[in-house]
């Protein structure tokens, strides 16, 4: 048994991702740009459940195995925006684990294996460890990220802000030694960014380090209030993200492609135009309340055996009613 409109959870594939190709292929152009040698920056802007997270999950998907590229995701959280420390703590642990991912450095496990050369240690127990070793087994690189990580927490002050020139070495450093395994760009997925606001110092970091750096490119995600939340405290950071607006459907071909898209072939025909119509004009166009009142539609056509899905008074009490509660 099979229900394709999951309302509760945001799109994990493309396949279930319907009436965004505009926004998809807007954030695919400014990525091949970057893994051409630019340096563009992007940020996804909407009210809630429109769908900006299932377009990062998307991308993310679409891109995970790339070999030119990196993808690194992060959903946002108070703890992580309120200290420095944690916040790029997650950034560097998280592309270096997509590093351990694709083989590039070893696990721990790996590390004392006789017929393999040391390349990486890191716990995700304690802060993390970076380095590259020479053929003679000196270091030539090494973050020094860890050691002003550990100073931070043995005077438990990781209040306190980061030094800038130990984040710019840190993301130089990766950027370097993935660059060196045929990755042409570190793209980092960063959801729920509202919450940078939070942080004055961070967002500065974070404005010193893209101009500082190429060899990555951040997507972040939040809602309107997202850059007028952080204009309040450092307005230039806006000035280094295009923005890709995400509105709810304007046209009725948007909500088609929504409506039939996850559904198998055999099953294109359930919804009639007329039906899509309408529950276009229920949902106000809305992706999240389309995907509700068609899980419902095709609960009920399973349910009673009908042949097609059709909008019933149960089933718009059942909508309101999950509405009401959401």
């Amino acid at each position: 048994m099979r229900n394709p409109y999951n309302f509760t959870r945001p799109a994990q594939e493309y396949a279930f991702l319907g009436g965004r190709d505009r926004e998809l292929n807007e954030i695919k152009y400014y990525i091949n740009l970057n893994r051409n040698g630019n340096n563009y920056h992007l940020a996804l802007q909407g009210n809630r459940a429109l769908g900006k997270t299932s377009l990062l999950n998307v991308v993310q998907n679409l891109y995970r195995n790339e070999q030119d590229m990196l993808i690194v995701r992060m959903d946002l959280n108070v703890d992580l925006v309120t200290s420095e420390y944690l916040f790029f703590r997650e950034i560097f642990s998280s592309i270096i684990d997509e590093g351990l991912k694709r083989g590039f450095y070893l696990s721990p496990s790996k590390l004392d294996h006789p017929d393999r050369p040391k390349k990486f240690l890191h716990d995700h127990n304690a802060p993390l460890f970076f380095h590259e070793f020479k053929r003679d087994g000196t270091i030539d690189e090494k973050l020094l990220f860890p050691d002003a990580y550990i100073n931070a927490a043995k005077q438990n002050k990781f209040d306190l802000p980061i030094p800038q020139p130990i984040v710019i070495e840190g993301f130089r450093t990766l950027i370097k030694s993935f660059s060196q395994r045929g990755t042409k760009v570190i793209i980092l997925l960063l959801d729920e960014c509202d919450l940078l606001s939070k942080n004055t110092a961070l967002i500065q970091k974070q404005r010193n380090i893209i101009d500082s750096l190429s060899g990555y490119m951040y997507i972040l995600s939040g809602t309107n209030r997202m850059f007028p939340e952080m204009d309040k405290i450092f307005s230039p950071f806006r000035r280094q993200f295009m923005t890709i607006k995400i509105d709810k459907f304007a046209h009725l071909s948007q909500a088609m492609e929504c409506v039939r898209k996850p559904l198998e072939a055999h099953e294109k025909s359930l919804f009639d135009d007329e039906t899509i119509g309408r529950i276009f004009s229920l949902s106000n166009g809305m992706p999240y309340k389309i995907n509700m009142l068609c899980h419902f539609m095709y609960e009920h056509k399973g349910l009673e055996g009908q042949n097609n899905c059709h909008i019933t008074e149960e089933i718009l009490k059942k909508f309101k009613e999950q509405l009401s509660r959401s």
